[in-house]
């Protein structure tokens, strides 16, 4: 099963996976399928951003493109 990793902060978020940082610790994980609310975003020059909330109420930040958007 796919998961997307939740970082504790904005600028981990925006730099997991970067070639030339060292790789953030995630703090959680958000399972395919799995709702979320976004509560905030941010975005920079090469980034953009959610703080999410799951829904036993932890939040964290995820790269928004790797959420799928559902209007309820």
């Amino acid at each position: 099963m796919l998961a997307t990793p939740v970082y504790e902060t904005e600028v981990e978020a925006a730099y997991a996976g970067a070639i030339n940082r060292p790789e953030p610790r995630p703090i959680a994980a958000l399972r395919q399928g799995e709702t979320v609310r976004v509560v905030d975003d941010a975005h920079g020059k090469d980034y953009w951003v959610c703080r999410v909330r799951k829904a036993d109420g932890q939040t964290g930040w995820v790269p928004c493109l790797s959420l799928d958007f559902r209007a309820r």
